[in-house]
């Protein structure tokens, strides 16, 4: 026998005739001619198979196309051997969630190219001079919401998110709306002047408009205050107090404007355990430059963002941080800028929940657990490079917790802003995550861990979301009057 109970396929399927002889090998011809006469199903995998070295699929790059590497890649040496790491088993193609994340895109569309399989196909042909082109490319990776489900479920760990970025970094190609994103923080330094003039102007359509933003999306507003500014003042007046551990803040660009309260109710969990808190004096994680493909000023904010934490990381001074796509981006694509920052960033870089899990489990004991229920959705970046456990367990803390059985929320950052993403944003929200929202009764209390994913909650639903932090403060110090 050439297998046991399966696998002969490709490899096997050419021996076949010779193992079970000419007469039997007929009959399977004769089966199969019956019961598929187009020959439609698996052509060639088992009968009138090919020898095996005809249709090898090769890795030779061609020349002409830009290919200029912006990224590592885990294990591999390139963007071409991760495309072509993919085995084609079609994990990305279930068409449920079962909690986890893979493939979004694919499950409210039903088509291969929006699939990660799909995906690192066309980038492989692309590359090696096959009769695929670039707007077909474009096209694919147009709804991949790099939400790096595939990079912790797909069996070969194909990345398709860091490749869409390198493919987009390579083409050069950047709309104008695209720009205006990797600029956020800027822009938003820029309207933090007059908050509320700002908030009336990004109100209009034509303005949403120019930013490619659907009509039926509101931006975020901006506060009267940043975190960082809070934080500052937060830090001055409790200077004097005689807390010595020292940890610190990283305030990314996200929460820094459109949640500022969390990192205040995180700083005064920290100062009631003990802590001095510090703050990282950068607040740009990159991650939005990231998202549109802009990889070279994606890396400029990066390096400055790193050595910026480098003291205290070198101090072994913990480093916090609360958006997961902000973390996400240090833990993973810092480090895949430059490997030699790796000792540094593992181990010391924290989500908030992390941290407070890991070393400071006792904090339950200070808190009346209560009798609510609390229906917990987590960000796609968290369950990649964390876990949803440590959200759970903080919320365990102060009530009944359960975590909602779907995968990607839909937004992805600015993805579902967009015009021509707007409508399958909507779709993916629709699979699991608003139905889930929706059945619960009106005293369950909806809560995300990622403001991408709030927002989209918020747009989609009459429900108000809150963030683990806002359950543990209000537990904490609602508790004590």
């Amino acid at each position: 026998s050439l297998s046991g109970e399966h696998g002969d396929g490709r490899v096997r399927a050419p021996f076949l005739k010779e193992m079970v002889g000419g007469k039997c090998y007929q009959m399977m011809v004769d089966l199969k001619q019956l019961f598929d006469p187009k020959n439609l199903l698996n052509p060639g995998k088992i009968i009138n198979a090919k020898p095996i070295l005809e249709d090898l699929r090769t890795a030779a790059p061609d020349q002409n196309q830009p290919n200029k590497e912006t990224i590592s890649f885990n294990k591999v040496d390139s963007a071409l051997e991760m495309a072509s790491r993919c085995n084609g088993s079609g994990d990305c193609r279930k068409p449920f969630s079962d909690g986890k994340v893979m493939c979004p895109s694919y499950r409210a569309t039903h088509d291969e190219v929006h699939s990660t399989r799909g995906r690192a196909n066309l980038l492989r042909e692309l590359w090696t001079g096959k009769k695929v082109s670039t707007e077909d490319v474009n096209e694919s990776l147009s709804l991949c919401l790099s939400c790096k489900g595939c990079i912790s479920e797909c069996p070969s760990q194909v990345d398709v998110g860091g490749l869409k970025a390198h493919f987009l970094q390579n083409q050069g190609k950047f709309t104008l709306a695209e720009r205006l994103t990797a600029s956020l923080p800027k822009l938003n330094s820029i309207g933090m002047v007059i908050p509320s003039l700002t908030n009336r102007i990004l109100a209009l359509n034509p303005v949403k408009s120019l930013l490619n933003v659907h009509k039926n999306r509101n931006l975020p507003p901006l506060p009267k205050k940043t975190a960082v500014s809070l934080l500052k003042q937060y830090i001055q007046y409790n200077s004097q107090g005689s807390n010595t551990m020292p940890v610190a803040l990283f305030v990314d660009e996200f929460t820094n404007v459109y949640n500022p309260k969390l990192w205040i109710r995180l700083a005064d969990i920290l100062t009631s355990l003990g802590y001095q808190i510090q703050l990282v004096d950068s607040h740009v994680s990159g991650r939005g430059s990231m998202s549109v493909g802009m990889v070279n000023k994606a890396k400029k904010a990066a390096n400055k963002t790193f050595q910026k934490m480098k003291p205290f990381l070198e101090d072994d001074i913990d480093i916090i941080g609360i958006e997961p796509s902000a973390i996400s981006m240090i833990r993973d694509e810092y480090i895949r800028f430059d490997s030699n920052r790796s000792h540094l960033i593992e181990e010391k870089i924290f989500l908030f929940d992390e941290f407070l899990v890991e070393k400071h489990r006792n904090l339950s004991k200070k808190i009346v657990k209560q009798e609510g229920n609390i229906l917990l959705h987590g960000h796609c970046h968290q369950k990649a490079i964390s876990s949803m456990k440590y959200s759970l367990t903080i919320l365990s803390w102060v009530g009944k917790v359960s975590l909602i059985q779907a995968g990607c929320c839909g937004m992805a950052g600015a993805f579902g802003y967009r015009k021509e993403s707007y409508e399958l944003s909507q779709k993916i929200a629709g699979l699991d995550l608003i139905p889930a929202i929706e059945k619960a009764d009106e005293s369950t209390v909806i809560c995300a861990t990622g403001i991408s994913c709030q927002h989209q909650i918020e747009d989609f639903t009459s429900r108000k979301v809150l963030h683990p932090i806002d359950f543990l403060w209000e537990a904490i110090y609602e508790d004590r009057g």
